[in-house]
């Protein structure tokens, strides 16, 4: 059901986007988030050709996708302070 979804990604890498200049302001991380979350929305609509309905039932696809790869708590996710460190002996 999701094979598809990794060709979707891949067909999206693969595509040059050319030289784009992004400004930051100081935002919160929420509306950081939902901006890029919008942004990848429209290069997705601009390089796949799916009609209202198609194009419903891939961002519900993916949506469940990102979940999938979230951590479950926020305490899950590794920071470089939490890594173990090599030691040279």
């Amino acid at each position: 059901m999701r094979a598809w979804l990794p060709v979707a990604l891949g067909v999206l890498a693969a595509t040059p986007l050319g030289a784009q200049t992004v400004s930051l302001s100081k935002v919160d991380e929420t509306t950081y988030r939902h901006a890029v979350t919008e942004e990848r929305r429209n290069i997705f609509a601009a390089n796949l050709a799916l009609g209202p309905a198609e194009r419903d039932r891939f961002w519900t696809v993916y949506d469940d996708y990102v979940k999938e790869r979230a951590p479950s708590r926020p305490s899950a996710s590794r920071s470089s302070s939490a890594m173990p460190t090599a030691t040279r002996t």
